[in-house]
């Protein structure tokens, strides 16, 4: 009998163990390939709206006595609060009122400005990330003429501009170094909405700058008074 010669079991039995142990270190290198997939650079959240959201359009404008909200509480219309636009926690971003005062050399009646900043938030992280200039002006002209020394205003810090549609408003988009500005006249307003660089990612800021200000303008200008119905005409007999 001839000693280290295989007979055909032994061939087949070594070819089926030689496969197996193939099979479970490709497995094993799979199954490191996913685990690293998986742990990998999570992605930047962004807002997101639900389609009940959007087709819900604007709320109801109560009528006021004044051109602009009393309180920036009152800016925002629709469903979504600041902290959703945000894209942070519900119930975590504060907003802070400042009421300016009029300059009629400009037809400037009214004016606000509100700071929208995390909760708890100290030193310079309690700067806010989000600031919105609202003013109300004598009529259409004073506010487009407004918004132009605006942009003028900030031409040594713009690295771009561009022109944005936004319906009947007219507005522009400016990149600096800090921060995005969206400066908008519509009607007899201006809206100016400045996001702090960081906040979202650059190619996210331009679209949360828009739809930030698409829920802002229809709570501007509140409804007219309904006019008075006509006297109603006596038959003749």
């Amino acid at each position: 009998m001839q000693r280290g010669r295989l007979v055909p079991a032994d061939r087949s039995r070594r070819g089926l163990l030689v496969a197996l142990a193939f099979a479970l270190v490709a497995g094993a290198v799979l199954t490191w390939v996913d685990a690293g997939a998986s742990h990998g650079t999570p992605a930047v959240v962004v807002p997101t709206f639900t389609a009940q959201a959007e087709q819900a359009g604007p709320a109801p404008v109560q009528a006021r006595a004044t051109l602009l909200p009393a309180d920036c509480a009152e800016v925002l219309n629709g469903p979504v609060d600041a902290a959703g636009l945000l894209a942070q926690p519900t119930g975590s971003v504060a907003v802070h009122t400042v009421l300016g005062v009029p300059s009629t050399s400009v037809g400037l009646l009214e004016r606000m400005n509100c700071g929208y900043q995390r909760n708890g938030a100290t030193g310079g992280a309690g700067d806010p990330m989000l600031q919105l200039g609202l003013a109300a002006f004598s009529d259409g002209s004073a506010a487009d003429e407004q918004r132009l020394r605006n942009v003028a205003a900030e031409r040594g810090d713009t690295l771009a501009a561009a022109p944005i549609a936004l319906g009947e408003a007219h507005a522009v988009l400016l990149t600096e170094p800090a921060r995005t500005v969206l400066m908008t006249a519509y009607d007899r307003y201006t809206v100016t909405a400045s996001l702090d660089r960081g906040v979202f990612p650059p190619a996210q800021e331009g679209p949360v700058l828009v739809d930030l200000v698409r829920r802002v303008l229809p709570n501007l200008a509140p409804p007219p008074a309904a006019p008075a119905a006509p006297p109603a005409s006596r038959a003749m007999h």
